[in-house]
């Protein structure tokens, strides 16, 4: 098996606790929305909640979408020593980092106006992220999206809804899946997608895999977001949608030139750019 097969073949699902809406550019008149951001801790954990159900057969997605994906930030370059290993005081083993020169994408996503996806109670999109190198070596991240339309929706239909995920994600394909839900989101409002890429991976052993560097330093380095299809869940029944199309981007930027590797960047004032930790931009 080759270092790039094992890359993978290493599958991420973050569980992230409650928090509140990040919202972009507006302040809302009203009532301050909870966020409930649910995300499983491994993909064994995933593929065993939806075990629990029947697997429904995917039907075609129509064409209607219920967020604006753009990406906010993106970086891709040599690790930081400080990052490239660390002590895991569970096992007491050292992780280590599973690219020397790993990669970080940020989202903003923002709720469209309206019911898009009509007759459910609740509505799950996803995506996927390819970084490309112009050597042709390409590193896929899965991500997800959710939202409800009843208000009656709980959180123990979000943890049935969310397994579902894997309906849709070639595990063969992505290297990962991050994502999350957002109870009773105000339209027009937005949230920053927590980290997507390989800054976030590590390994028991040093890979020695050196990513997107791995045919020699890239010249270019593009990211394409696009959708992968949508699962609705309607009186306790879920539906799995397969986008026709997945070539469609949903945005695509190429990164340039920044340091000893390549930034897109539209979140960080470009005064704060010498001051952050350029994996991680906020926290």
């Amino acid at each position: 098996m080759t270092k790039n097969a094992k890359y993978k073949n290493q599958i991420k699902l973050i569980k992230m606790k409650k928090g509140y809406l990040i919202l972009c550019g507006l302040i809302l008149i009203a009532t301050l929305l909870i966020v409930s951001f649910s995300l499983e801790l491994a993909a064994s954990s995933a593929h065993d909640g939806a075990d629990m159900y029947p697997a429904p057969p995917s039907e075609v997605a129509a064409s209607g979408t219920q967020f604006n994906l753009n990406i906010a930030y993106a970086y891709v370059g040599s690790a930081p020593s400080n990052v490239t290993s660390y002590l895991d005081k569970t096992s007491n083993a050292s992780m280590y980092l599973i690219s020397e020169y790993p990669s970080v994408v940020r989202l903003n996503v923002t709720r469209v106006p309206g019911v898009q996806i009509a007759c459910c109670d609740a509505e799950l999109e996803v995506y996927g992220v390819k970084i490309a190198a112009n050597t042709g070596t390409t590193e896929y991240h899965a991500y997800f999206i959710g939202t409800n339309y009843n208000f009656c929706f709980s959180k123990s239909n979000e943890s049935t809804l969310v397994p579902y995920v894997n309906n849709l994600v070639d595990h063969n394909v992505y290297s990962e899946i991050t994502g999350g839900f957002v109870f009773n989101w105000t339209a027009n409002t937005s949230v920053l997608s927590h980290t997507i890429g390989s800054i976030g991976g590590y390994t028991s052993k040093p890979s020695g895999w050196a990513g997107l560097w791995s045919s020699g330093k890239p010249n270019d380095i593009s990211v394409t977001v696009y959708r992968i299809g949508y699962i609705t869940m309607s009186n306790g029944s879920v539906s799995v949608y397969k986008d026709s199309i997945t070539n469609n981007a949903t945005d695509l930027v190429q990164i340039g030139n920044y340091r000893d590797g390549f930034l897109y960047n539209k979140l960080v004032p470009a005064e704060r750019l010498q001051q952050i930790d350029i994996f991680h931009p906020i926290h």
